[in-house]
């Protein structure tokens, strides 16, 4: 269908912090979106992440130009 604009799934890294809680980072805008105690915890609190428009404009564009 013309006209309609679907966002790809988004996809999150995991990493351990210093305070023993895990993050949440953001593929598509490289925001920290999350922390929990438990990993597990994240993918509800991921669900919810909507990325910034004002981040997707002025995200460093890599590869070939």
């Amino acid at each position: 269908m013309p006209g309609i604009c679907v966002e790809p799934p988004k996809a999150f890294a995991h990493r351990p912090a210093k305070d023993n809680r895990y993050d949440s980072i953001c593929h598509t805008c490289f925001r920290v979106v999350a922390s929990a105690n438990r990993e597990k915890e994240l993918a509800r609190l991921e669900r919810k992440h909507e990325c910034s428009p004002y981040d997707l404009a002025f995200l460093p564009k890599f590869g070939p130009h």
